[in-house]
């Protein structure tokens, strides 16, 4: 990783937001793959909200404060220089995961693995059914692509013309998609099951990651912090309150509240970034720090820990440990192996520059 000056509070957000990730897919993972209790179940849901929910429009909004500093023009050539990296990314990390998928599935069907498996594990990569975490990194691809676009925009309309693109955006691929799924019109046009279907498309997924990244961009000069904090706290209380609601009345979590589709965990890490800013400033995290680690191995950690994640479960009985001590242990584990891996490929020739 380039050794430019850091900023302490973009480093802290990365560290906290890699340690969400890993904690967001230790708790589900768990609940997909063994039956725990329904108050553990629920314990995970709204844990999840609080913890970890807000961390990839964080990771988005970082970037975007960061890319689209005035003072630092993108342009095409690093545009593509950062798109290659995500498309090498996924032409390696991304096909290794899809083969050890597809053998997975070869061998659960009694099938002879020869080099088909290759042939459907590229496909899937090319389709964007590689494992799902690896969705950020196709939309992050698209991003950079768009960012001299971006740049174009605010040469030619101002500062206020990424604003009012921001606010476009918003309205209509997180706050409308997430009104519908809530109200009676769901039931009218079946929004989930047919046009709820686009919000699973990678052009999809690129657009949530550009509002966030104009988020991210407009929170560089955002005056009114304490506003912008205040509707981070009021987003979580919402999704809190709803899923809560929900569980109690036996309609499961209403998920669509408080996955990265929905405008609520956007408005929710963007009130953290303020008042983590506010705390931490400008100031570079301590050499050395758990903290700065973290925030250098953060991209490593997020496209590795599910291999990790998937062994342990392999591995262990959850129901055989406490919960708490299970948690955090299986945490503990999953963060420092992905830490560790990702610091050894580092030395590996070519794989090493991708992390």
């Amino acid at each position: 990783m380039a050794q430019a000056k850091r900023i302490g509070w973009i480093d802290l957000i990365r560290a906290l937001g890699a340690c969400a990730i890993v904690l967001l897919h230790v708790t589900v993972s768990t609940f997909q793959v063994v039956d725990i209790d329904p108050v553990r179940k629920n314990t995970y849901i709204l844990g999840g909200i609080v913890l970890c929910r807000w961390a990839v429009p964080a990771f988005f909004m970082v970037s975007g404060y960061l890319l689209l500093d005035p003072t630092r023009p993108f342009g095409w050539k690093r545009a593509w220089t950062h798109a290659r990296r995500m498309l090498l990314v996924l032409a390696t990390f991304g096909l290794a995961f899809s083969c050890l998928e597809e053998a997975a599935y070869y061998l659960s069907e009694g099938m002879r693995i020869t080099g088909q498996l290759l042939i459907d594990a590229a496909v899937d990569v090319l389709t964007g059914h590689t494992w799902d975490h690896l969705w950020y990194v196709y939309a992050l691809m698209f991003v950079y692509l768009l960012m001299p676009l971006l740049e174009h925009l605010r040469s030619r309309f101002g500062e206020r013309g990424l604003t009012v693109l921001m606010w476009v955006l918003f309205s209509g691929v997180l706050v409308v998609p997430t009104m519908l799924d809530t109200g009676a019109m769901a039931q009218v046009l079946s929004w989930p099951g047919q046009l709820g279907g686009w919000r699973n498309e990678i052009w999809w997924s690129t657009l949530i990651g550009l509002v966030n990244v104009l988020v991210g961009n407009y929170l560089r000069t955002a005056s009114r912090t304490r506003l912008i904090a205040a509707l981070g706290v009021g987003a979580l209380a919402a999704m809190l309150a709803l899923s809560s609601w929900s569980l109690a009345s036996g309609w499961g979590s209403m998920n669509f509240v408080y996955m990265h589709e929905s405008f609520l965990p956007t408005l929710y890490a963007a009130g953290l970034i303020v008042v983590v800013r506010h705390l931490r400033g400008d100031e570079t995290l301590p050499e050395r720090s758990l903290a700065q680690v973290l925030a250098q191995d953060s991209f490593g950690i997020y496209v590795l820990h599910p291999l990790f994640v998937h062994v342990v479960l392999m591995a262990i009985d959850p129901l055989a440990w406490p919960p708490v001590v299970y948690e955090c242990a299986f945490f503990v584990v999953v963060t420092a192996v992905s830490v560790v891996a990702t610091r050894v490929l580092r030395h590996v020739p070519f794989v090493g520059r991708l992390l």
